[in-house]
């Protein structure tokens, strides 16, 4: 094995701390809106044995005891430190038996890292530290210029994961590629697909049904779930401006949806009712903000009135 410097070796520390959010709803939420996610390590087992694969809790498995009660502290304090990240995804990955990893690192103004030094800092420390617990492991980045689908909040996003799935005409677009995008690197990187080929194998499986075939068998083997109903308290917001959006701040407008009782309450978060690059006139509704409690609406409604720049446009200096 080539000898390697000293900076290839050492975890590498960014030139200044990341101290962003904790989301409004984790991979987690969204999935137990639509399945049992808290399974046993004997269940998770059997669900992969038989559909080979599953989406599950990673508390209810114990996999990293510590990172559960940091987490804890950190969401209702809005933290999530460099390190820190690296540390609790990669250790559940490891722990569950993983053996093949692709982390995505969105970059854009409002997302946890801001720019492409900072990505290329942070996925150098994924990377040794993925080759020092033997995970073969591949970082991504991609541009975040606002979220990713329409919707924030468990059930708003699952809505979304449905609707890619089943290729709905009014599906994600965002979503949807990204999706692929990341699907076919891992079917490159685990060998199933040769070079340049992953993508077009992950689009045929998404076109064909197959992969809401696999979805469904998923769901039912961990416990499929009703889909909670609509939150009964809703209430549009309107563009300050006119203009083509060019921004949507992500940290803001998942304050927002947390305000608004995110992810506790699976039904509450923000429905965007535009994306990035479409044209708005003044006064149209921009989003819309989902809440199951009178006082929940109104504390997302006044911190949303509150940010100066939730939406930056084209023309904007």
């Amino acid at each position: 094995m080539p000898k390697r410097s000293a900076d290839e070796n050492r975890i590498v520390n960014l030139p200044a701390p990341i101290l962003r959010f904790l989301g409004a709803a984790g991979t987690g939420d969204t999935m137990a809106v639509l399945a049992d996610v808290a399974l046993s390590p004997d269940r998770l087992y059997r669900v992969v044995e038989e559909v080979g694969g599953c989406i599950a809790w990673g508390g209810a498995l114990e996999l990293a005891p510590a990172d559960d009660i940091l987490i804890t502290v950190e969401r209702p304090m809005e933290i999530d430190t460099e390190a820190q990240m690296v540390a609790s995804i990669l250790a559940k990955k490891k722990t569950a038996g993983a053996t093949h990893v692709v982390i995505d690192i969105p970059v854009g103004p409002s997302t946890k890292v801001r720019t492409p030094e900072l990505a290329e800092h942070v996925g150098a420390s994924f990377k040794v530290v993925g080759e020092r617990i033997g995970l073969r492991l591949e970082t991504v980045t991609t541009q975040a210029l606002g979220p990713i689908g329409y919707g924030i909040g468990p059930r708003l996003e699952a809505l979304d994961v449905l609707s890619v799935l089943r290729c709905e005409p009014g599906a994600p677009a965002d979503l949807r590629e990204k999706s692929l995008m990341l699907a076919g690197r891992l079917l490159e990187m685990t060998g199933v697909e040769p070079a340049s080929r992953g993508y077009e194998a992950a689009r045929r499986t998404l076109d064909s049904g197959a992969a809401l075939k696999r979805f469904d068998r998923i769901m039912d083997a961990q416990g499929r779930r009703e889909m909670p109903p609509q939150a009964p308290l809703r209430r549009s917001v309107a563009a300050g401006q006119s203009g083509r959006i060019a921004q949507i701040d992500c940290w803001e407008i998942s304050r927002i949806a947390k305000r608004a009782g995110a992810p506790s309450n699976a039904s509450a978060g923000v429905k965007l009712y535009k994306s990035i690059g479409d044209k708005v006139m003044r006064g149209e509704p921009i989003f819309e903000i989902h809440a199951e409690s009178d006082s929940q609406l109104q504390a997302a409604l006044e911190y949303g009135n509150s940010v100066r720049r939730l939406v930056r446009y084209d023309e904007d200096p």
